[in-house]
């Protein structure tokens, strides 16, 4: 158990050494330094020792392989490195166990570095930060039953004091990216990421997640396994990993598609699917690109066909092997429908196959430089997915045959 003067300079700390796990490794490295200037300005550099590894990897496209210190951009920490730290959800987390340990009154300041320190070492990717260029400490969670993890999570929400028993569970609330409720957790043999509802959900958010996993799937999208279990009076959807080998050993590095684009800040807000394609398109580290053009494709007429506005970028994910990068399964993020509740049988909202639709999705698939045929073949498959969950799905063939 971390002390309390521990976590506090943990939590103020303004440097932090990078550990990894190097692909096919079971232990991590050390790998490089982080440091963070009196400007709030970060710089990062690669340890030398990690560079003479015969199998050193580049941790990020942002971060090349090279020697010496280098000043990163911009006043925040991004790309890669701000990919390892937790997102709104564990940085809400963090601040309640901080809370606990500190009393309520005191000011909390914790800068990124202090994030990434303070999580857990489970999380998402393979990047780990670290108080040690020497020894790893690995801060864990215990066994912990769905129910209490629930519980934890609901007195987060409701700023509530965390009991000692309910806030080590926690620990793996704060590894992981995204606004909404969640923890990473072992169960059934399985590394899953346990989703929970929100104190202030109106609607059956889970049962919608779900729903849309189910029906992304129907359309031939990659996603991963998902189910629903029942805890106690609450919901918990299960969505297993995609960032672990089967055998749970080693890890896959994971970048988001805000890193590998170069987008930080409100661009990644204001850009939709177009610009995604077009951005990915250009990138040299990209491997199995037919696949991944034609895996894009999908989820973006997906998108375009479900969606009753603009599309926006939602957060795609990529495993990341050091020199190329491939698109990591859809996530609930990605998929979720933001500004609609649900209205159809399937409990996801559909839109016709109009003119202008089918007209965005080509404009896509040129980009991707897709042929048309395979375009429309693509199309046809998320069609005929969306309308095996929702027999209503108009649909007016004459408007598809029209392209071919």
């Amino acid at each position: 158990m971390v002390t309390t003067a521990r976590s506090h300079a943990l939590a103020e700390a303004s440097s932090a050494f990078i550990w990894t796990w190097l692909p096919g490794e079971v232990q991590p490295v050390p790998a490089g330094r982080l440091h963070r200037g009196t400007d709030g300005r970060h710089d990062f550099g690669y340890m030398s020792d990690y560079l003479d590894r015969p199998n050193a990897i580049a941790l990020g496209p942002d971060l090349p392989l090279s020697s010496g210190m280098r000043a990163l951009p911009g006043a925040e920490l991004t790309g890669t490195l701000r990919d390892a730290t937790p997102g709104a959800w564990g940085r809400r987390v963090l601040r309640a166990l901080q809370l606990d340990r500190r009393g309520a009154e005191i000011e909390i300041d914790i800068g990124d570095i202090g994030y990434g320190l303070l999580a857990g070492t489970d999380g998402i990717g393979a990047l780990s930060y670290q108080a040690s260029a020497t020894s790893f400490e690995a801060r864990l969670a215990p066994v912990t039953e769905l129910e209490a993890l629930a519980e934890a999570v609901a007195r987060v929400e409701l700023g509530l004091p965390l009991p000692p028993e309910l806030a080590a569970p926690l620990t793996h609330a704060v590894t992981i990216g995204g606004s909404r409720p969640k923890a990473i957790i072992d169960i059934d043999g399985r590394c899953c990421i346990a989703r929970f509802a929100s104190v202030h959900d109106q609607d059956d958010v889970l049962l919608d997640e779900l729903s849309m996993l189910q029906l992304a799937r129907s359309c031939h999208i990659d996603v991963p396994q998902a189910e629903m279990r029942k805890v106690g009076d609450r919901q918990v959807l299960l969505v297993d990993r995609f960032d672990r080998t089967s055998d749970k050993a080693s890890r896959q590095g994971v970048i988001s598609g805000r890193t590998l684009t170069g987008l930080s800040g409100q661009q990644e807000c204001n850009v939709g699917w177009p610009y995604l394609a077009g951005a990915l398109s250009r990138q040299e580290p990209m491997y199995d690109q037919a696949d991944a053009w034609r895996e894009l494709f999908r989820r973006i007429v997906f998108d375009i066909f479900i969606d009753h506005a603009d599309a926006k970028l939602r957060g795609p994910s990529f495993l990341w092997s050091g020199a190329t990068a491939k698109l990591a399964p859809a996530g609930v993020s990605e998929l979720r429908q933001e500004r609609h509740k649900a209205t159809s049988s399937s409990r996801v909202s559909h839109r016709d196959i109009s003119p202008a639709n089918i007209a965005r999705a080509c404009d896509a698939a040129t980009k991707l430089g897709l042929d048309q045929s395979v375009a429309l073949a693509i199309i046809e498959q998320v069609r005929a997915g969306i309308a095996d969950h929702d027999p209503a799905a108009m649909y007016d063939h004459e408007i598809l045959s029209s392209y071919q």
